[in-house]
């Protein structure tokens, strides 16, 4: 019988963790990121990003098991699997039978999966102030140019949850912040701009969400980049700056931001609206001149919202 079926089937074991919990003091946190954060690739290469575990506070943190919720876009990236090259050697690390619960390993086609680490008997893992390496995850980039999250949700379906448990006290979940990612897949510049908005059209009102992205595939400097996006609504009428600002990104990394945007239904709005993205890098002395890369470039990006009227 698999760990992770034991967890959601013995109550005993859990209510022991309880009453041991009572008596033992509050334990700190441990987050999960991704290293790095945010990256691109050329169409149908391979995408690996670095999942870590990090200790909230000055200590090193034990852990038993963990699982952890993945979600991305399928028509973006397709998961390919793991990679295990970190310091610590799991027991177990990688994609449980989920099907009896919410099926969420049955295919990686779908955009989500749960990922598993159990810790050696006696011999747990530890997450660190710095962050311990878990593992390596794979992801295919598909022919199409795009950028998608990859997130770490706390619950899918009824059952499958995001959790950490602690190495000393039993059941007891120290999971903190969750982290996500970004991947990229495209023919991208050496500092680009990408804005994306889904769904592009609808009856108004209704809610979109954008995902704006500055990067940068200098691969030996860290840039900064600032940028605005500008409007033109479906009657003409024109908004500059409607969202502006700065952002330093490390090499061969870089910058996503992502918000929901309703759009009320405004005789205005009846028709296509235009949002741009404009982008400019904007690295100061002494580190846009020689041996540095000049700054100055720009890119833009663009979508547009057609509004239908209700």
């Amino acid at each position: 019988m698999k760990e992770i079926q034991r967890w959601r089937i013995l109550p005993t074991l859990v209510l022991a963790g309880l009453l041991l919990l009572a008596a033992h003091p509050a334990a700190a946190l441990i987050d999960v990121e991704w290293r790095p954060a945010c990256q691109s690739v050329d169409p149908g290469q391979l995408i690996e990003i670095d999942l870590y575990v990090v200790s909230d506070d000055e200590t090193d943190q034990s852990i038993s098991a963990m699982d952890i919720i993945l979600l991305w876009d399928p028509d973006v990236i397709e998961l390919v699997g793991v990679v295990d090259n970190g310091p610590y050697a799991w027991f177990f690390s990688g994609f449980t039978d989920d099907s009896v619960f919410d099926g969420l390993n049955e295919t990686f086609l779908d955009g989500n999966a749960l990922y598993s680490a159990y810790s050696q008997l006696g011999n747990p893992a530890y997450a660190t102030p710095d962050g311990l390496h878990v593992t390596t995850f794979q992801f295919q980039g598909s022919m199409t140019p795009g950028f998608c999250w990859i997130t770490e949700p706390r619950q899918a379906g009824m059952y499958t949850e995001t959790k950490i448990i602690d190495g000393e006290v039993p059941a007891l979940h120290v999971e903190g912040e969750l982290g996500k990612a970004t991947a990229g897949v495209g023919d991208f510049g050496v500092i680009y701009a990408y804005l994306n908005c889904s769904p592009d059209s609808g009856v108004l009102p209704f809610a979109t969400n954008f995902m704006a992205v500055l990067g940068s595939n200098y691969m030996s400097q860290p840039r900064r980049l600032a940028a605005y996006i500008d409007v033109t609504l479906a009657n003409g009428t024109y908004y500059g700056s409607y969202r502006k600002g700065f952002t330093n990104v490390w090499p061969g990394e870089c910058f996503a931001r992502s918000w929901n945007q309703v759009f009320p239904a405004f005789g205005t709005l009846v028709g296509d609206n235009v949002f741009t993205l404009h982008m400019q890098d904007v690295t100061p002395p002494p580190y846009n001149q020689p041996p540095y890369s000049p700054s100055g470039g720009t890119d833009t990006d663009s979508c547009t919202i057609t509004g239908i009227a209700p």
